[in-house]
């Protein structure tokens, strides 16, 4: 969850606002939901957060744990929720789950500790759903470092931004992937922001993310869900040589499927 309160973290100035000060969240990727949901906690102020009604028990029993309310809805009427902007009649202080520019700002930070961590860094490949974590790592990368190559990768099983490039906007692709954090709509925002930042895409076929996620836990001890493994799974399409980071977004797997996917 690191990954996702760097982002969350930028956001309690505006809370002050609100009377009484509270938040609310749309947060399809769900990592993001337990981070909004930990940083209302150290403020001390309420959390609602809205999120799919099929996320994995240890997403939304996180945020559960953590203090926070969710509020399940079925993805189509979430999406509708967002994109009307719902949210405005809603008495707390909304928090975009990727869209937010407080949200994208924080995840810069990330990009600057990859350059303070790995000084000769020439890539990065970043796992991608609504783009605000890639949006904000490679802000911050291109800014310091340009020639630094940011590569974004998803799923075949929900290859959003790619069919959105090839068809020059909107897209509604079904998804059918285990990288469920990835799942967000195509948001007109963040497909110019992306345009600007990223510099390619892979994809990365459902099996060979399956196959990712134990090699993970056995060689590197790292316990990765679908959306986390991917930048890891995508590794293998790129030519070696340039000093790679691949980011690892996300922990909150499935027991069950984790389970499945070790046997």
């Amino acid at each position: 969850m690191t990954v996702a309160v760097s982002g969350a973290r930028r956001t309690p100035v505006r809370v002050a606002a609100v009377q009484p000060p509270s938040f609310a969240g749309a947060e399809e990727h769900r990592n993001a939901a337990q981070a909004c949901a930990y940083v209302a906690r150290q403020l001390g102020v309420p959390c609602r957060v809205f999120m799919y009604d099929t996320a994995p028990p240890p997403k939304s029993d996180g945020v559960r744990r953590l203090g926070g309310t969710v509020i399940g809805m079925p993805r189509d009427e979430l999406i509708e929720w967002m994109t009307t902007e719902q949210w405005r009649h809603e008495p707390e202080a909304f928090i975009h789950g990727f869209a937010d520019p407080d949200v994208i700002a924080g995840h810069g930070g990330i990009g600057l500790e990859l350059l303070e961590d790995v000084p000769n860094l020439e890539r990065v490949v970043v796992p991608v759903g609504g783009g605000g974590l890639i949006s904000g790592i490679a802000s911050a990368l291109k800014g310091m470092r340009p020639e630094v190559e940011v590569v974004g990768v998803q799923s075949d099983g929900y290859p959003l931004w790619q069919l959105a490039s090839e068809a020059g906007g909107a897209v509604a692709p079904k998804p059918d992937t285990i990288a469920d954090g990835t799942t967000a709509p195509f948001d007109p925002r963040m497909f110019e922001l992306l345009k600007e930042v990223v510099d390619r895409w892979l994809i990365v076929p459902e099996p060979r993310l399956r196959a990712a996620i134990p090699e993970i836990a056995a060689t590197a001890k790292v316990v990765a869900e679908g959306a986390g493994a991917l930048a890891y799974a995508a590794l293998e399409q790129l030519q070696p040589g340039p000093t790679t980071v691949a980011v690892v977004s996300g922990g909150n797997i499935d027991p069950t499927l984790l389970a499945t996917l070790l046997s």
